[in-house]
């Protein structure tokens, strides 16, 4: 429940989740991002790091990371579909 729509994982994402999750009561953390990171045009290696990151913090504060894929996309976005694959 700490998500922001319209969020980006390189930009913020990874420093809104070390400020928040190591102080969070939850054992479980579901780390769920990347469209907008797409819709940018950001590069897998960074989201790689960014998530590596995110895994790191999550064990760090004693919870289970769970990675959950990006929907595909369609329509006027069909066009992002190869960054999301390479995520």
């Amino acid at each position: 429940n700490k998500g922001l729509s319209g969020d980006r994982i390189f930009v913020r994402g990874v420093e809104r989740f070390a400020s928040r999750i190591p102080s969070s009561p939850a054992d479980v953390v579901v780390i769920s991002g990347g469209s907008n990171d797409a819709f940018s045009l950001t590069s897998s290696a960074d989201i790689k790091n960014s998530l590596q990151t995110m895994i790191n913090i999550a064990f760090a504060s004693n919870k289970q990371p769970v990675l959950a894929t990006i929907p595909p996309t369609c329509c006027d976005r069909s066009g992002l579909q190869s960054f999301i694959k390479e995520y």
